[in-house]
């Protein structure tokens, strides 16, 4: 699939109509234009050595690949880097790998750097991590670092695709329609943005020899037919969480990576288009589980993740049928006692964002039903 510089053009000169250039911005725009290229280039001619040196990987088969979907702000990341632990049966993708290296190639190559580097005491590797901390670790809202696993969303930025894009060019204009990808992009398009994931997951599972394809991709939600078609033994974990809850998160996080990047005159922008997306993503892998073998997909709600995550991996493995060994159940319980707390956002509530309980209420009501879900009650809300 080749990169789209129709699209990026179309998105920025649309992002200009409706994100202010303020200083801020300007600062991005320049680093974007000055990184960008170099990041993307790289990328493709990793692609092409690969197409060249390492064309097993072609064949790579992909068995029971594992994805974690659901809304933003489900708690993926937490289910996602306590399975990540069984490195023995899963690969997941860590940032590095995800946007400097998605080609076997590169990995490589980042990898004999890394060995010159440590014989002369490690030193760019040093600089790697003040950079992390100065720049990566300030970033709030989402835990973020060169060696974390991470959504794999990052590889459409190699051909400007995805809702990825939207985080840097936020506009309404997104003609793809990619928030709604089985349902609303065209299949044309489709299966030439679904052989160019292929691909890339089959890079990555050849690379790490063969294990279970881990991935954490709440956009993920709208795809998975599109999945199906080209991983029919593809799992599926469904995370779902108290929309009471879960819609001021997503519109704070959304919100929070908008201004990062910009300075939005308006607090919660696209408010109709995000709780047009969060309905899609609550209902659509309903719609799609009702014909899937129960084997394959597995629902978990958040709040049970948060007060047992040992108790609901052990679940998952059990159903998706994955073999937990007792010595990855010894790591994943050490681990849960450090990171299990879910660290919340500042406590606000629907009323903040604009939405009210009548709303929630009628637009989320099977979704409510579904998951006995609480209403909301605090004083304000």
């Amino acid at each position: 699939m080749p990169f789209h510089f129709g699209r990026l053009w179309r998105d920025i000169f649309s992002s200009l109509r409706h994100v202010p250039v303020t200083g801020k911005r300007l600062r991005f725009l320049v680093w974007f234009f000055l990184l960008f290229p170099v990041i993307v280039l790289s990328g493709w001619f990793g692609f092409l050595i690969d197409n060249i040196f390492y064309r097993r990987y072609l064949k790579q088969k992909i068995e029971k690949p594992l994805f974690i979907i659901g809304n933003f702000r489900s708690g993926s990341t937490l289910l996602q880097r306590l399975i990540a632990i069984d490195e023995e049966h899963f690969a997941g993708m860590k940032s590095w790998e995800i946007y400097t290296a998605p080609s076997i190639a590169m990995r490589k190559a980042f990898r004999g750097i890394s060995t010159v580097d440590s014989w002369f005491g490690k030193p760019l590797k040093r600089a790697m991590f003040r950079w992390e901390r100065r720049v990566l670790k300030t970033i709030r809202k989402h835990p973020v670092g060169v060696m974390e696993y991470e959504e794999d969303e990052g590889l459409f930025l190699f051909i400007w695709a995805g809702i990825v894009r939207w985080f840097f060019y936020p506009s309404k204009n997104h003609d793809e329609n990619y928030h709604f990808f089985d349902t609303r992009v065209k299949e044309w398009r489709k299966k030439r943005f679904m052989k160019y994931y292929l691909r890339c997951i089959r890079r990555h599972v050849y690379y790490r020899g063969g294990r279970h394809y881990l991935s954490k991709n709440p956009t993920s939600t709208s795809k998975i037919k599109s999945i199906l078609e080209f991983m029919p033994d593809a799992r599926f974990v469904y995370l779902v969480r108290n929309p009471y809850d879960l819609l001021p998160s997503n519109f704070d996080f959304f919100q929070y990576v908008w201004k990062y990047f910009s300075d939005f005159p308006s607090q919660y922008p696209y408010s109709d288009l995000l709780l047009e997306m969060t309905k899609h993503f609550y209902e659509y892998p309903l719609e799609v589980f009702s014909a899937l073998p129960e084997h394959q997909y597995h629902i978990v709600r958040f709040d049970d993740l948060v007060k047992d995550p040992v108790g609901t991996v052990r679940e998952i493995y059990a159903k998706l049928e994955y073999p937990l060994t007792e010595g990855c159940e010894e790591k994943l319980i050490e681990e849960a006692r450090s990171s299990h707390k879910h660290k919340g956002n500042r406590k606000i509530t629907i009323r903040d964002i604009g939405v009210s309980r009548d709303y929630v209420r009628t637009h989320y009501r099977s979704i409510l039903q579904r998951f006995k879900f609480r209403e909301d009650t605090r004083p304000g809300a």
